[in-house]
């Protein structure tokens, strides 16, 4: 259940140009969160006093650390990312449904774009799945982060930026499609090449990633990034028209009924 919190900064480190990893020491929602979920931190400024909301990267219950991952983007997410260590800073959490991992699956993807990757390497280190292959997908080298984590936590690691600095040449999204077709084209007919497929980034990546899928029959569970105000549904500032739970297309929070959807709900058939 989500409560408010102080919490201290145990680590603050800039793993990229404006991209920042928080460690938080915050043992209620360090036992409780699942990967999709997020938190709103506080920023302490009266000039700026909307929380921040900020997926968890990763939560470890016995030390009752949890590490949140951030690009400055403005005035609010600058003054989180210069919280000195020893801090304390008001935390409310964790938040929203996470991604359905109530099961063991088969061999999965996962599919992140720039700092849509944060939640996805919490998953890849509690998913239960026989295998689990990463496609990670950035604007430059510069920009890559938390790559040797994916690379730990999965059986193989795909990377690809725009510019052709790290890895492939291109959107992830195609060469998730490539991967896609080839391997369905390997496995047996008409078997899947994975069983189920975890993404987070841009709506424009979630929508190629979410067609992908659905050519190769693989279900798609997307986390949406969406400007959020109060963080738990009361103000319908994060509302998103879904195609899922009643007679035609409606609207749902993200902030409290998501932030992970099935893709389906997102795109309906024939939206392609």
């Amino acid at each position: 259940m989500a409560g408010i919190y102080a919490c201290e900064v145990k680590s603050r480190e800039e793993i990229a140009g404006g991209v920042f990893l928080m460690g938080l020491h915050c043992p209620e929602i360090a036992g409780s969160a699942s990967p999709g979920q997020f938190v709103g931190v506080g920023t302490g400024s009266a000039e700026s006093p909307l929380r921040r909301p900020f997926s968890v990267c990763s939560a470890d219950a016995p030390s009752g650390t949890l590490t949140i991952g951030f690009q400055v983007k403005g005035k609010g997410t600058g003054l989180i990312a210069a919280m000195p260590v020893g801090s304390r800073v008001s935390v409310m959490g964790p938040l929203g449904n996470g991604f359905d991992l109530g099961r063991r699956y088969g061999k999965v993807a996962v599919v992140g774009g720039g700092v849509g990757v944060f939640p996805l390497i919490f998953l890849l280190s509690v998913i239960c799945a026989d295998e689990r292959h990463a496609y990670m997908g950035f604007r430059d080298s510069g920009s890559a982060v938390m790559l040797e984590e994916a690379g730990i936590n999965s059986e193989s690691l795909h990377v690809s930026t725009e510019d052709g600095s790290l890895g492939s040449k291109g959107f992830v999204t195609a060469r998730f499609g490539e991967e896609l077709a080839r391997l369905g084209e390997l496995g047996p007919d008409g078997a899947p090449a994975y069983e189920a497929a975890f993404v987070c980034g841009p709506r424009p990546m979630i929508e190629a990633a979410a067609m992908a899928c659905r050519r190769g029959g693989v279900r798609c569970q997307a986390s949406v990034e969406e400007r959020m105000a109060c963080g738990f549904g009361a103000c319908l500032a994060c509302a998103c028209l879904v195609f899922r739970g009643g007679p035609g297309p409606t609207y749902k929070r993200v902030c409290a009924d998501g932030p992970v959807f099935d893709t389906d709900e997102l795109f309906p058939p024939g939206y392609d």
